[in-house]
Parts: C-alpha cells; structure tokens; sequence
C-alpha cells in the first residue's frame, strides 16, 4: 500500500490528511516534528506544513530525500518539491496529494 508521510504542528491538518487519504486507500504516517522522521521507512511522498518548524532542518530535508515533496508555506522556491501556501482548504491538500501519487 502506498505511504505518505504528514508533517505538520497543527494536529487539525494532520488528522483531517489522515482521514481523507485513508478514504482513498492511501497510508499515512503523521509526525508533528521533521526531527521525528525515520529515514527508514518507504514514503511514495512527503507533505511537510513549514508552519512552527525550523526551516534549515526542512532545508536539510529536502536535499536529503529522495521522495516527492509537497511544502506547505516554504519561504524559498526550491525545483524538486511543490510548493503550495496558505489560505488553502484540506481539499486541495488532498487533491494536490492525490495528482503526485498517481
């Protein structure tokens, strides 16, 4: 099955992602903290909420992986990841999701 991987310090958002992906048989592993990742585990993407996290650790992040990423209010344009910023619904969360994973 596939994996997705939710970062996000607004537990609202993570556990909204989580419901609407297990609807779409998607898995999803919630983290509040990038420091909480382990690189061990498969992810077919990313989502990473930049709000309330050190963003040189994000940085770090995503030069280091090689899965897809979608970044929420990252501050710096960066080519391999999509970047999406607020306002945006759960909806185009989800939609945005659903279009890298297929």
């Amino acid at each position: 099955m596939r994996k997705v991987l939710i970062i996000s310090k607004e537990w609202k958002l993570r556990s909204y992602l989580k419901a609407e992906l297990l609807e779409r048989q998607v898995q999803s592993v919630c983290l509040e903290d990038i420091d909480d990742v382990n690189d061990g585990e498969d992810f077919v993407l990313g989502f990473i909420d930049c709000k309330g996290q050190d963003l040189s650790q994000i940085k770090k992040f995503i030069n280091s992986t090689k899965m897809r990423l979608i970044v929420l209010d990252y501050p710096y344009p960066v080519n391999q990841v999509i970047s999406l910023t607020r306002p945006v619904t759960i909806g185009d969360c989800v939609q945005k999701i659903e279009e890298v994973i297929k």
